[in-house]
């Protein structure tokens, strides 16, 4: 029986313990100003080295490069297994539906397609990491390799791990992605300042003229209505209940006394709905609930959002993030959404 269900580790794996709660057995890393430079965003500091896309680090060129929707929690996943264990990366920051053609064209090379179609994700789907041995796509690929080549099996520890894993990421990560692109895509200013935020310059223009044809294709590869957006919302509420419950007998983590890659996992599939923020821990810049509250629909979700940080489970999410997930460069200008629907961008 999956471990999500009985409450721990127990496929005789032994487990070290850890150290009392708030210390991580991976030391993070140092807090670093972050870059307000949003095109120079190709940039990133892991363990205090700064690497840029296409150029030197301090040490030398990092192997890794990682093609992202850079506000998504599949890639924050895939971000926080690599910044764990202080994996020197680039990262190529895309926005939904002008990602298809860099992914398609980073894998053309290697003669395959490595995406794996499922009720979550198309063959297109980021985050892909281009790795010397070949592309590896899907969140949950990358940190088991991750964990594997650069973590000693670290975030690993049992298979019932990995279960919870999955079990996040089917159920979680795709009800809290369309319930908030539901009240995000209704707002034009406030997703058009999402995206000069978290991608290159050249790419927000792009962005800007093509905004219907990107709006109408995140909405009907997401399937995002507003019936099913409230279906999962309630969905989302079960599954922070559960987490809750399982968190009530005082341990630190979901699998007891070790951080894994379940941890990850839940923050991560959780974070549309938790809105964390860069100063809370989060790789990318999400809106705040500030940002919903002023504009004309965001209001309903932003009280949602609300309630889900004020619960176990949330409390315990933004506790990892702060805790555990480190500090990286990422885009980091204020986001300023107009008061008034006529204001201008």
């Amino acid at each position: 029986m999956c471990c999500w269900k009985n409450g721990g580790c127990h496929c005789g794996t032994n487990t070290k313990e850890l150290p009392p709660l708030g210390l991580s057995t991976t030391p993070l890393h140092p807090v670093v100003p972050v870059c307000s430079h949003p095109e120079k965003q190709c940039a990133l500091v892991v363990g205090g080295m700064s690497l840029r896309k296409g150029g030197a680090s301090s040490s030398s060129s990092p192997e890794l490069h990682l093609v992202t929707i850079r506000f998504s929690h599949f890639n924050e996943q895939a971000r926080w297994a690599l910044d764990r264990f202080r994996v020197p990366y680039t990262e190529e920051p895309y926005v939904p539906i002008l990602h298809m053609l860099p992914v398609r064209l980073a894998t053309a090379r290697w003669g395959k397609h490595v995406g794996k179609p499922d009720a979550v994700s198309s063959a297109h789907s980021t985050p892909l990491l281009m790795t010397p041995d070949g592309p590896i796509q899907d969140s949950r690929d990358i940190g088991e390799y991750v964990s594997k080549v650069y973590g000693n099996g670290s975030l690993y520890p049992c298979e019932e791990t990995r279960k919870l894993v999955d079990e996040f990421h089917d159920r979680l990560g795709p009800q809290t992605r369309r319930a908030a692109y539901f009240f995000v895509l209704q707002e034009k200013d406030l997703f058009l300042r999402l995206a000069k935020i978290n991608i290159p310059t050249l790419q927000y223009f792009v962005v800007c003229a093509t905004w219907p044809i990107i709006r109408a294709g995140i909405a009907n590869g997401l399937g995002v209505a507003q019936d099913r957006a409230m279906r999962c919302m309630e969905r989302v509420r079960d599954i922070f209940e559960e987490v809750s419950q399982r968190l009530s007998d005082g341990r630190p983590y979901l699998m007891g006394n070790q951080f894994t890659a379940a941890d990850i996992a839940f923050c991560c599939m959780g974070a549309p709905a938790l809105l964390p923020q860069p100063e809370e821990g989060y790789g990318g810049r999400l809106p705040s609930i500030q940002d919903l509250r002023a504009t004309k629909n965001g209001a309903r979700f932003a009280d949602f959002v609300e309630q889900l940080r004020a619960t176990p489970a949330g409390k315990y999410a933004l506790r990892m993030f702060a805790q555990e997930r480190g500090t990286r460069v990422i885009p980091c200008r204020p986001l300023i959404v107009p008061s008034t629907p006529a204001a201008k961008l």
